[in-house]
């Protein structure tokens, strides 16, 4: 997984954290007052306002995260669990990642065509690049580019099926050549 900054590890070390039966996350507060850190040190670090750290402001971060201070700090070592469900939202000040950024989309939606048994539209994988990332993916394959094309799609409005359809058609899809509309012909008059 691609965390390379403290502020990264911090918000996905957060939302591995367990929640309450409401399913809600402790607040930074709650963290902070616990485990003996100044007030604001998880926002600050999170919003990437606060990159140094006092040596022993490590050790009490990675204890209220519940993970190494060394992957805390440096991304080495084993990472936290994110339970079963969770997803980490983008952190504030950052976008959503779209399918179409993970390694590999384009080699896995050009394999997915290839096969004999292709059974969603081809316009389908544009709808699948547009689709937001809510969990980690570290290499796209072949069936996972399937599943969430075919998802995205199913789940579109008949406007936006339209509209990827109409994008494919013009060639949106690289490596492939555009589909041309037949020319529709009146039948011959008897």
């Amino acid at each position: 997984m691609q965390l390379p900054t403290v502020a990264d590890r911090v918000w996905f070390a957060y939302h591995c954290l367990p929640r309450d039966d409401a399913g809600t996350l402790p607040s930074y507060r709650q963290l902070e007052l616990a485990y003996g850190l100044s007030i604001g040190t998880f926002s600050k670090t999170v919003l990437g306002l606060r990159t140094n750290h006092w040596p022993d402001t490590i050790p009490k971060m990675s204890a209220a995260l519940r993970c190494p201070g060394q992957w805390l700090m440096h991304g080495d070592g084993p990472m936290p669990k994110l339970p079963a469900g969770a997803a980490v939202p983008p952190r504030p000040g950052t976008g959503w990642k779209l399918h179409r950024d993970v390694p590999g989309w384009d080699e896995a939606v050009a394999e997915a065509k290839a096969r004999p048994d292709q059974w969603i539209p081809a316009a389908a994988y544009l709808a699948g690049a547009d689709m937001p990332i809510v969990r980690h993916i570290g290499r796209m394959t072949a069936d996972l580019a399937i599943f969430v094309s075919g998802f995205a799609y199913w789940t579109a409005t008949p406007a936006q099926q339209t509209r990827y359809s109409t994008q494919e058609a013009r060639g949106g899809n690289a490596g492939r050549p555009p589909l041309r509309a037949r020319t529709l012909r009146r039948p011959a008059a008897q």
